[in-house]
């Protein structure tokens, strides 16, 4: 089997990129993530600390809290919980 041309290979890694993003989107926005979008032609999503520091968008609840606590950075509302 003959690799495909790179036109074909660019035009599918261009659709991957924009449906990873609108499912990005879509998954932040439905969470209530905090997040911020980037200007680009394909937006790029950046997760950012909950206002209250318990949660990030790039990390499961017990896995953001882990490496808080690794830290030390426990938020005051979150010790003894």
């Amino acid at each position: 089997m003959s690799p495909k041309p790179i036109g074909e290979q660019l035009r599918a890694a261009g659709f991957l990129r924009r449906q990873l993003a609108a499912r990005n989107l879509a998954y932040a926005s439905e969470q209530h993530l905090s997040h911020e979008t980037s200007r680009g032609e394909v937006p790029a999503l950046v997760y950012r600390q909950s206002e209250c520091g318990r949660y990030h968008g790039n990390f499961i609840a017990p896995s953001y809290r882990a490496i808080l606590e690794a830290a030390g950075m426990v938020p005051p509302i979150a010790k003894g919980t």
